[in-house]
């Protein structure tokens, strides 16, 4: 009789205390650390593994590689051993061919980035760009007012920051004083 009195009281309690677990562990895992960006240049966390310079890039044979070594060489222009091309067992960087849209797969919860080259921008014109993306993690930075959605962690142009990552600024003002600031909290 004891026993039946007390199992309401117990069942309240651990279906409380079950609640708050799964509260807490659903919390840490939408808000814990990797949600939130080691630099303020980044969308997310870059993971241990894809820290090591050159970053290596394995272009997939069905996609035209002369933008991205044009785009490899360009950023090593300015940031020397940020990009080397290689082999797909050493790439921390895979640029494959896709029917859709261009988009990154960001190295936030791997150790491997994939850029997807779509027919909906100029490769030639934003291959440095994703790039960026693939190789540092770095977010976007989108004019205000643009819809967020597909967007990992967007600042917003003009005004937070004026280089390669912005949809603001033109490609002639790429790599200046807030390339080199963003690169400096990089590396």
């Amino acid at each position: 009789m004891e026993h039946e009195r007390l199992a309401g009281p117990r069942m309240l309690t651990f279906t409380m205390l079950w609640t708050l677990a799964v509260s807490v562990a659903l919390f840490l895992g939408f808000c814990g650390p990797k949600a939130f960006a080691a630099s303020p240049y980044q969308a997310c966390e870059q993971t241990p593994s894809t820290t090591a310079l050159p970053r290596i890039v394995y272009i997939y044979p069905s996609t035209d590689a002369a933008p991205w070594k044009a785009a490899i060489t360009e950023w090593n222009a300015h940031y020397p051993n940020s990009f080397a091309e290689g082999s797909f067992d050493d790439a921390t960087v895979l640029v494959a061919w896709t029917p859709g849209r261009t988009w990154v797969d960001m190295p936030c919860h791997g150790h491997r980035a994939t850029i997807y080259v779509g027919q909906d921008v100029s490769i030639a014109y934003w291959a440095a760009h994703e790039l960026g993306h693939a190789g540092f993690a770095l977010r976007d930075y989108i004019p205000i007012g643009y819809p967020k959605d597909g967007y990992i962690n967007p600042g917003r142009c003009p005004g937070e920051y004026d280089g390669i990552m912005s949809y603001c600024t033109p490609r002639n003002r790429w790599w200046g004083a807030d390339d080199d600031q963003m690169m400096r909290t990089l590396l």
